[in-house]
């Protein structure tokens, strides 16, 4: 864990002092994607790519998120916190509702991603879940996401539909949980 704290630490600093994005994404998709002790190589090289594309003019905006990002990974990992908690401190800051799709889109691009041995990530989806519900994202707004996603990254029909299924179920799950 200590490892992992100190790539974060290093990573924010070195993406507030220099404003450099790259840092930036890289704490921003392990924070919100990524067990502290899970993150793949792949995670943070297509995590570096999707904001290097999708970000590649507001830097600042991605920092801010991830302050706040950053605070519920932490309250979740310490338990401090049960999500409604979580959710109500996201709703009280000011957050840009297109920024937010596109991030929620990483989020189910990444959160469908299998782990190195193969499997999906749990962990993933519930933060992508914890994104979709914390941010109140309508259903248009969440259609826009994934189409947006199946445009973007050239998702095939069965790609597309196997995505939104799984993210639907994960999301089901959640919210019976």
């Amino acid at each position: 864990m200590a490892g992992f704290m100190d790539f974060i630490n290093d990573a924010i600093n070195s993406a507030i002092n220099s404003n450099d994005k790259d840092s930036f994404f890289k704490v921003a998709c392990l924070l919100v994607y990524a067990n502290n002790d899970t993150a793949s190589k792949t995670d943070i090289e297509l995590s570096t790519e999707l904001y290097n594309t999708i970000f590649f003019n507001e830097p600042m905006i991605s920092i801010q998120m991830n302050k706040k990002l950053k605070k519920i990974y932490q309250d979740i990992c310490d338990n401090g916190y049960d999500p409604d908690d979580v959710i109500e401190d996201i709703l009280n800051g000011r957050i840009d509702r297109n920024k937010l799709k596109i991030f929620f889109v990483c989020a189910c691009i990444l959160g469908c991603m299998p782990n190195d041995c193969g499997e999906l990530d749990e962990g993933k989806l519930f933060m992508t879940y914890l994104i979709k519900k914390g941010f109140e994202l309508s259903d248009d707004e969440v259609n826009d996401s994934y189409n947006f996603a199946r445009n973007y990254f050239g998702l095939d029909y069965n790609a597309y539909q196997n995505m939104v299924t799984l993210l639907e179920e994960s999301f089901e799950y959640f919210e019976n949980k």
